[in-house]
């Protein structure tokens, strides 16, 4: 159980970085 945790926290922390990358990259054209 605590290793699915860290799976799901380590996924959420990855999709997290992911869009935030995404989110920079495209302001960053719209500017």
């Amino acid at each position: 159980m605590n290793s699915f945790l860290g799976t799901c926290l380590l996924l959420a922390c990855s999709v997290f970085y992911y869009l935030d990358c995404h989110i920079s990259l495209f302001s960053s054209l719209l500017y």
